[in-house]
Parts: structure tokens; sequence; C-alpha cells
């Protein structure tokens, strides 16, 4: 039985239900003619190329109104992949359904090229509100009560702070108990000016700049795949050559 009469045989056993066990079928195709027919062989081959790139920037605004911590992340994959089958069959595995073939070997080949590229990009921008450190607060704090004291005598002296600056002194057990006592003398001082004319108020904020965290990452992934068939016929049986040869072993 040759191969396409074998092949024929086994689809018209699907279409009439009677090809009960495919695998049991197809085992014993393989075994009666493909493993005189065919053979095949594969190689494939794969080389690969990554890189990653990173670029990392920050500026920071000289009044301190703002900074900026920027990110950017390149990850360029390349990979390549060659696959050679070559297939052998023989001219008897036809039988006689095909008549173009010529006597000597026929090669037929063909290749073909699959490429994939992918591109993915991810932004993340986010903006935080900064607090001053308790250090900075209490900096202007002093600063502003040796002005007030070397301007004009007489006159009282009163704070406007905020809650972010008085979360920060309070944070710190130093300056938590340092400041109480700077109000105290504060309050005392004023009340010995009292019914002087004039009041200055110092306005302390614990409010920072803003600083802004910008990442960004991009990856490129590209893969590239090669794929040559070669099937070879070879030539038929010559059948007076194997009567010659079984001859020549008999006597």
């Amino acid at each position: 039985m040759n191969l396409i009469n074998s092949i024929n045989s086994s689809l018209q056993k699907i279409e009439k239900g009677t090809f009960i066990n495919p695998a049991t079928s197809f085992n014993k195709l393989a075994k009666d003619d493909l493993s005189t027919d065919i053979n095949f062989s594969l190689k494939t081959d794969k080389e690969s190329f990554s890189l990653n790139l990173v670029d990392e920037y920050y500026y920071n605004n000289p009044n301190k109104s703002y900074s900026i911590h920027s990110v950017s992340r390149q990850n360029i994959s390349i990979m390549k992949e060659e696959i050679d089958l070559n297939i052998n069959l023989s001219y008897d595995s036809f039988g006689e359904d095909i008549k173009f073939l010529k006597d000597n070997q026929n090669t037929f080949s063909f290749s073909f090229n699959i490429m994939e590229m992918n591109l993915q990009k991810e932004t993340k921008i986010s903006v935080v509100k900064k607090t001053r450190s308790a250090d900075e607060i209490m900096r202007d704090i002093t600063l502003n009560i040796a002005k007030a004291m070397t301007g004009k005598r007489g006159k009282s002296i009163s704070f406007d702070i905020d809650k972010e600056a008085m979360d920060a002194l309070a944070g710190n057990e130093v300056f938590r108990k340092l400041i109480i006592e700077l109000m105290i003398l504060i309050k005392l001082s004023n009340q010995m000016n009292k019914g002087q004319i004039g009041n200055e108020v110092i306005k302390i904020s614990g409010k920072g700049g803003y600083h802004i965290e910008h990442t960004e990452s991009i990856s490129y992934n590209m893969k590239m795949t090669s794929i040559n068939v070669n099937i070879n016929i070879n030539p038929p049986k010559d059948n007076k050559s194997e009567e010659v040869n079984k001859l020549s072993i008999s006597a």
C-alpha cells in the first residue's frame, strides 16, 4: 500500500465512522509506510540580544518652591530564530498518482519570515506637597524674632503659625519645649509693653514646595523567525537493478 492510498483509506474510515482509534491507526500507518517512505530532520538556531538603558535627572528650584526627579528606563530585547526543515520522500510512496516528477531527484524549496514587534510604554507622574523640616521652621522663628526686637521698641509681637508648622515642631521634643518657653517669654514681653502702639505679626508656615516624581518605562520586544523548508523526492527504485543484485547474492 503506497502513502497516498494509505492516507485516503484512513480518511474514508473517518468519514464512515469506522476509524475508532485514530492514534493506533496513525501509528500503524507510520510503521507500515512513513518509516520507509518519509524521513525528515529539523534544526533550530536561536540568537538573542538585550539592552537596558537608564537616564536619571534631578532638579531643585533655587527658591525651593518645587523639585523634579525624573527616571527614564528603556529595555530593548531582540531574538532571532532560524528553523531548517528537510523532508525526504520516496517517489514510490506516491504510486502512480503523480506523473509530473522526473526520473532524477526532485527538490522543492521555499522559505518565509515572521516578524513580531511589541512596544510598551508606561508613564507615571506624581506630585507631592512637601512640608518643611522642624529645623527650617525654628530658624525662621528665631530670625523673625531677632528682626522684630531690633526694630521699633515698645511694640508687641504675635505669631501666626499654620498647622503644618505646629505638627513639625510638635514632632521634635527639643523644639517643642523650646517653642513653649519662647511663647512664655513673648507673652511676658507683650504684657510689659501693654498699652504701647504697634503690633508685629510673625507668620510662620510649614508648607514646603512641590515635589514632582516622573517615571517613564519603554520596552521594545522584537522576534524574527525564519523558516526554511526543503522537500526532496528521491528517484524511483530501479527494479531491474534490484533483480540483478538478488541474483548476484543468490549465486
